[in-house]
């Protein structure tokens, strides 16, 4: 019987190291907490990653733009020359998309 009293003892003592105290618990949660905190942080900020990505998709819009102008311009130099024909000009930004041209002539 006085084997049995100590083995009882024994099986109390390792259940008690057996779970997840309460305050492991809470520092788990507050380190979580802080980590979506800076993720958020970092995607949705003024120097965020969303925000770049958005000025990186307008400057490669932008540079797409100025160079369909410029093979437009050189296609429609006559003959080697400086001279720019403007109405192959315009024929020619009509064939790498712009419609919206309005025509200027200056004096």
């Amino acid at each position: 019987m006085n084997e049995f009293c100590c083995v009882k003892k024994k099986n109390n003592r390792e259940r008690g190291q057996h779970g997840i105290t309460l305050i492991a618990l809470v520092v788990t949660l507050i380190v979580l907490l802080i980590l979506a905190g800076t993720s958020i942080a970092m995607l949705t900020g003024e120097n965020g990653i969303i925000s770049q990505a958005q000025n990186a998709k307008n400057n490669s819009v932008k540079a797409e733009i100025e160079e369909k102008i410029k093979i437009a311009v050189t296609a429609s130099r006559t003959n080697e020359e400086v001279k720019i024909d403007l109405e192959e000009l315009d024929k020619e930004l009509r064939n790498e998309g712009f419609t919206n041209i309005e025509k200027k002539r200056t004096k």
